[in-house]
């Protein structure tokens, strides 16, 4: 199986962490926190600034800890178990949708003001979307050159302005920088927290770095210095030279500047900067959060399709697939809805990052053996302090803004529509979920079992293998019997069928079915266990039969080496196997080469065949047993 490339260094990292902090907040959050609480809201700067730095330490000290693909999911599972970490994972996912969607409006509404030319500024938008995912799917490589590109431009941006700008700044603007009401600094950060998030693009990236856990924090540093030194410098310098009320009043406060500094020419240059910095902190949740799917479908805690890494180009090719998707319908949502969207962003956002804190102190105590090559000050009790503060500014948010309590509930919404969808996972994947939801499905099951096992598939099964009077058939996963009393008649009163199935009640159906038929040939046996193993009462069988067993089996290389050992030469086997439309499905039953593969190598020729249905695909794994040889399946 291929893996991820380690290619990515140091000047990469950075220049990710520095596209995907440097928010838009950063162009159009100073007008807007001015608003708030004037000059006083450079103190919310400031104060952003300070938190920003520590975060990116905790951060750094969970990349030592834990250099895996999944970042803050990773850190989740480590600290809080299963579900908490799927949740958790969950929101950060939506995080790096709503912050794309975020960045990429933000820049062509700088670029196109208005709403004259929507379907224009649509079709643009997409078109980025579609440019920067596939250079994504194309290598790391080719990702990495972008983003230092793109941190070039924007670092190189903010220092032509910052610069200058220092010149022409008046003291007289700064009067009243002192807070006379602390609560409104407090709904400042808030609206401008956003301009530093993104430590999270890094953590995702950590299996494409060559020694991750040094290189990392190392590059989180130096990235999150650079950002907010030069964000501050940002706001001070536009609140210096334009004045508060000039700041409130700017639809373009950043441009402003640029025009007195360069002229009209200059701020056109300057204006075209802006729109690829925002498309560079795009880019950075563009190449980084498929690895967030990646992780979760490699955990089964998100389609396990999505774990795939392309042979060629060594990146998540069906993640990166599933994200564009994604991204253009976030896209159409956040059209024109600003400052909504943002609302939704930033508690979310904070809540995701009070959970990376309090692992960090969390661990401390917890794995204590875990070495650190990166360690955050005071880790033991500052992250909490810093998490609490995090949480002071939502509750601020809810009380100050009228539609807060609002957001919170639609936001509450997005996270509860995860439970069901965890639970699906859950009982598709988990053995000891299989085991209770085949309990409490037997009778439906049963009822439905004509449209869930049509009359033409039992046939086909049957037909493969013709005359098997007075043999002895194995059915692996009997469910309610469905197959079974065909068996039964097939192999005729001198033959047998074991009947095996996991679940009790499926069994006690299929009892009361073969005694209305008065078969005493028919053996049923109860094992739990038997996504592991052939049970071991079985000791030979002629022909082996499975319908809908095979995605369950959790080594299929093990399984079938126990068929093997029970079946006489050119024993013959069949499993039917569902293939769904819009369930997750065994990664392996969509590579047939893969899956042939295994069981030849266990000892069968096989040919593989697929057969349409409304909801899903059979698929059929059908052979005999051929030892070493390569034997034609006719």
């Amino acid at each position: 199986m291929a893996e991820l490339q380690k290619s990515m260094g140091f000047v990469p990292i950075v220049a990710l962490t520095i596209v995907s902090l440097m928010g838009s907040s950063l162009y159009f959050g100073v007008s807007l926190a001015a608003g708030i609480s004037r000059v006083a809201s450079l103190v919310a700067w400031s104060i952003i600034a300070v938190v920003a730095l520590y975060v990116s330490a905790c951060f750094g000290e969970l990349i030592s800890m834990f250099p895996a693909a999944g970042g803050v999911y990773e850190f989740a599972k480590q600290t809080y178990g299963r579900f908490a970490s799927f949740i958790i994972g969950w929101g950060t996912w939506i995080v790096g949708n709503i912050t794309t969607a975020l960045m990429i409006v933000a820049a062509i509404d700088y670029a196109i003001p208005g709403t004259e030319n929507n379907e224009i500024k649509l079709l643009i938008t997409i078109g980025i979307i579609l440019v920067l995912n596939a250079i994504t799917f194309f290598g790391v490589e080719a990702s990495s050159k972008i983003l230092v590109l793109f941190a070039i431009i924007t670092v190189g941006m903010v220092i032509a302005i910052v610069f200058p700008g220092l010149l022409g700044i008046e003291q007289a603007n700064y009067t009243g920088i002192i807070p006379q009401d602390w609560t409104l600094v407090l709904l400042t950060v808030f609206y401008i927290v956003e301009a530093f998030f993104g430590w999270e693009s890094a953590s995702f990236m950590a299996e494409e770095v060559k020694n991750a856990a040094k290189v990392i924090p190392r590059a989180l540093m130096v990235a999150t210095i650079t950002s907010i030194v030069l964000g501050f410098l940002i706001a001070f310098v536009q609140m210096g030279v334009l004045g508060v009320d000039n700041l409130i009043q700017s639809g373009a406060s950043f441009l402003d500047i640029a025009f007195i500094i360069y002229g009209p020419i200059g701020a056109k240059i300057i204006n075209i900067a802006i729109i690829i910095t925002l498309i560079g902190a795009a880019a950075g949740g563009i190449v980084s959060t498929p690895r967030l799917l990646l992780a979760l479908g490699r955990d089964k805690l998100f389609i396990e399709q999505f774990s795939h890494i392309n042979k060629k180009f060594k990146t998540p090719d069906r993640a990166i697939i599933l994200q564009t998707v994604i991204a253009i319908v976030f896209v159409l949502i956040s059209f024109g809805k600003y400052r909504e969207m943002l609302s939704y962003l930033v508690p979310l956002a904070l809540l995701m990052y009070i959970t990376v804190l309090m692992s960090v102190t969390i661990l401390r105590f917890k794995r204590k053996d875990i070495v650190r090559t990166f360690k955050a000050p005071l880790g033991k009790f500052l992250p909490v302090v810093v998490a609490i503060f995090y949480g002071t500014i939502i509750v601020i948010w809810v009380v100050k803004e009228a539609s807060g309590l609002h957001n919170l509930k639609v936001l509450g919404s997005f996270m509860l529509f995860a439970i069901p969808i965890y639970l699906l996972l859950t009982v598709y994947y988990h053995p000891r979920a299989i085991i209770g939801f085949t309990n409490s499905a037997a009778h439906f099951n049963y009822w439905f079992e004509d449209f869930l096992f049509p009359k033409h598939i039992r046939k086909k099964m049957l037909t493969l293998f013709h005359n098997l009077k007075e043999s002895t058939v194995l059915e692996l996963g009997s469910g309610v019997g469905t197959l079974t009393m065909h068996l039964a008649d097939s192999v005729g009163p001198t033959g047998k069928v074991i009947a095996i199935d996991l679940s009790q009640r499926n069994l006690n159906i299929i009892e009361k079915r073969v005694k209305k038929k008065e078969y005493k040939h028919v053996q049923l046996v109860h094992d739990e266990h038997m996504i592991n193993r052939v049970h071991p009462e079985v000791k030979s069988a002629d022909v082996v039969f499975s319908v809908g067993h095979l995605s369950y089996i959790q080594d299929l290389s093990k399984v079938l080496k126990e068929i093997y050992e029970i079946l006489p030469d050119a024993g013959k086997i069949c499993f039917v196997e569902y293939l769904y439309y819009f369930l997750p499905n065994k990664a392996i039953l969509s590579d047939r080469k893969a899956l042939s593969k295994i069981f030849r190598e266990a000892g069968f020729s096989v040919n593989i065949t697929m057969h349409r249905s409304l909801f899903w695909k059979f698929v059929f794994v059908y052979g005999i047993k051929s030892g070493d040889e390569e034997v034609p399946i006719v």
